[in-house]
């Protein structure tokens, strides 16, 4: 069992005691952060002696994203940027289907090189792609809450669990942020929580998802197979649309 837990997480899922104590490192360090800002702490190391150590804030960030995952009792992998990936593994990083992949590849909006009859994809190119794609849909995104839709308590807030308002406050003003609302009751975190997200342009994931299918009619690429998935539509629950002009709301469900 001891040599378990020597292993790396990318090899396995965090143990109970992993999780509860990423947990705490977590919470320790996000309720030191200032957005923006450098995070300063004392290590307490062998004989008593104490140490002092800065974050800078790309690193307090990827090391908190690093233990959410943990302590949420997921595993992960770090990919080096030179590293080459499969399709389907690039597929699993852009959270998307292999078809969808291969019709990306294939239209030129991510570089590919071939092994043989096998197509690899650098970390570097798809994190290229990534970034571009992120920027395209933030520009949709202001967008659609410049059609009016807010994160109000009666409109969402109240109809989601803590966790789910937690996590909207995180996305949009930080961890330490979201920190400060933890302890509340339900209807006292919504309030706050509307406050906080007046303004700040956030939306919840269903109007941010986009779904990446291989369209009726498509001619499959090479190796595609019976990955191919069909279009599906997406209802969105009333209480999301509500409020958004009917062309809005009908992209939304169209996607």
């Amino acid at each position: 069992m001891a040599a378990l837990h020597m292993e790396r997480l990318s090899n396995r899922l965090p143990t109970k005691v992993e999780i509860n104590k990423a947990d705490q490192l977590r919470h320790i360090i996000a309720s030191q952060v200032a957005e923006g800002q450098p995070v300063d702490l004392s290590l307490a190391v062998n004989g008593g002696e104490t140490r002092s150590i800065t974050l800078m804030p790309a690193l307090t960030y990827t090391l908190l994203d690093i233990l959410r995952m943990i302590s949420s009792g997921r595993g992960f992998r770090m990919i080096p940027i030179e590293a080459e990936l499969t399709t389907q593994e690039a597929a699993d990083m852009l959270n998307v289907s292999r078809p969808f992949l291969i019709k990306l590849l294939e239209k030129g909006d991510i570089r590919f090189t071939t092994v043989g009859r096998h197509r690899r994809v650098r970390a570097e190119d798809l994190f290229v792609y990534m970034s571009q794609r992120d920027q395209a849909r933030a520009d949709a995104l202001s967008e659609i809450a410049e059609a009016g839709w807010e994160p109000t308590v009666a409109g969402y807030l109240n109809r989601v669990p803590k966790a789910r308002i937690l996590e909207a406050v995180r996305e949009a003003k930080g961890e330490g942020t979201a920190q400060l609302l933890d302890h509340l009751k339900k209807g006292e975190m919504a309030s706050e929580a509307e406050r906080l997200l007046k303004g700040s342009d956030w939306l919840p994931e269903v109007l941010r998802r986009t779904d990446l299918v291989v369209q009726d009619g498509e001619e499959l690429a090479e190796g595609q197979g019976d990955d191919t998935v069909q279009p599906e539509e997406v209802d969105l629950p009333a209480f999301l649309t509500a409020d958004l002009p009917d062309s809005v709301a009908s992209m939304m469900a169209a996607e």
